[in-house]
């Protein structure tokens, strides 16, 4: 472990993930951020990020240091604990709850011998074993932050009903329990808390601490990464969509939308969706439809070849159902790229300025089919919206204000416990 000044305020972050990960959204996108900007402030807090297989405490350029690996704990696991059959939407029900098992064997491995000032759950889970396994002895009050696109009953809604009723039960008690609770918007409390029945009883806890970008993101790659992709788009003007395909997202709007664009215009574009998930098959059935075939999906790239890609397209488009805070629209406007999304949830907190980007109302094909052909043909408007948008999120959005919310968050926290 680092060597810290004792009067540092010690933080340990906490999730179920796997570990830490620059090109994730949610939990691992934003303590990656805090971590790199901590080293980068000469480490003002002492962080410690524990995760169900690896404890990280220091920020290295490429890869983050385990403390140590925990294979004796995935070797006992392996042996010795059930595999469950059964599977939800998304979540591989098996995996979640080795992850959660390694997680809670994780964090004792650590507390056992260093001492914790603040905890902050970046999910529900994590924060429900900290309150039922160590607050007792750690006796650090609870920040509980959540990222999530409502409740994981709401989420896993093919998961089975006895599991969705324990979930629930987490969920709940992380909630009612934690002693701040954090969100990326307003819009993320709105869409979570419609599950989570006596909401008033948290309201006086919740705290909105939006997602901060690295303004220098937009230096980390070329079109060297995307070389495969853009011998296939060629002189065509690229339409992007990055993003889970989840109903949420409202790719199916976007696709159909495609189909229906004018002949003389689709034959200048090119629509790249780079994503998976279960709205794939959908996707790709409305798509069958189209004769230009003109398009193409991604299942995955590389943070730096989605930059280099957002740099080398015409427009972004993410009509969304339901938004939180995504991270992939704080990209698009970093990258000058000028964005067509809804006017819902976490995208009007983005968006302060109505200028900032074209907002076309959720589910209608035929507004957004005329946002997109508008945007391809007027340049100028296209140049307006991402100037815009780009001083905004510079201004606004960025990882130093992220970071400074939280640290004065924890701050408040501390001098009220020792008030206390």
């Amino acid at each position: 472990m680092n060597n810290y000044s004792k009067n540092k305020l010690t933080v340990a972050l906490l999730t179920i993930e796997d570990g830490i990960n620059r090109d994730k959204g949610g939990p691992t996108r934003v303590i990656y951020n805090l971590l790199r900007e901590n080293k980068k402030r000469d480490g003002q807090l002492k962080i410690v990020c524990i995760f169900s297989k690896q404890i990280v405490d220091q920020y290295l350029e490429r890869e983050e240091r385990e403390v140590e690996k925990l294979t004796f704990i995935r070797k006992y696991l392996k042996k010795y604990v059930r595999k469950f059959s059964f599977t939800s939407s998304i979540i591989d029900i098996n995996r979640f709850l080795l992850s959660c098992v390694r997680f809670v064997l994780t964090f004792w491995k650590y507390c056992r011998e260093n001492k914790i000032d603040i905890v902050n759950a970046h999910d529900a889970f994590s924060g429900f074993f900290y309150l039922l396994f160590f607050k007792r002895k750690v006796k650090a009050p609870l920040i509980l932050t959540i990222h999530s696109k409502g409740s994981w009953v709401k989420r896993e809604f093919l998961a089975p009903s006895l599991i969705k009723k324990l979930f629930f039960f987490l969920e709940k008690f992380s909630l009612l329990n934690a002693d701040i609770i954090t969100f990326p918007s307003m819009g993320a409390v709105e869409y979570f808390i419609e599950d989570i029945p006596s909401t008033k009883k948290i309201a006086h806890k919740i705290k909105i601490i939006h997602n901060g970008i690295d303004v220098q993101e937009f230096h980390f790659g070329g079109e060297e990464n995307i070389i495969d992709i853009l011998k296939k788009v060629g002189t065509k003007k690229i339409i992007l969509s990055v993003t889970p395909l989840v109903i949420e997202k409202g790719v199916d709007i976007l696709v159909r939308a495609f189909v229906g664009l004018k002949d003389e215009i689709k034959e200048k574009v090119y629509l790249v969706i780079v994503g998976t998930g279960p709205e794939y098959q959908n996707i790709k059935k409305i798509l069958s439809n189209d004769s230009s075939k003109n398009f193409m999906i991604i299942d995955k790239l590389k943070h730096e070849q989605i930059i280099s890609l957002m740099k080398a397209s015409t427009i972004f488009v993410l009509p969304h159902r339901v938004s939180i805070f995504d991270y992939v629209l704080l990209e698009a406007m970093l990258c000058r790229l000028p964005v067509i999304t809804t006017p819902v949830g976490g995208n009007l907190e983005i968006f302060t300025d109505k200028n900032s980007a074209v907002f076309v109302q959720k589910e209608n094909i035929e507004e957004l089919r005329k946002a997109i052909e508008y945007l391809l043909e007027n340049e100028e408007a296209r140049r307006e919206i991402a100037d815009i948008a780009y001083n905004l999120v510079t201004k606004k959005f960025t990882i130093e204000k992220m970071f400074d919310a939280y640290q004065d968050l924890y701050k408040a926290v501390w001098n009220k416990v020792k008030a206390n």
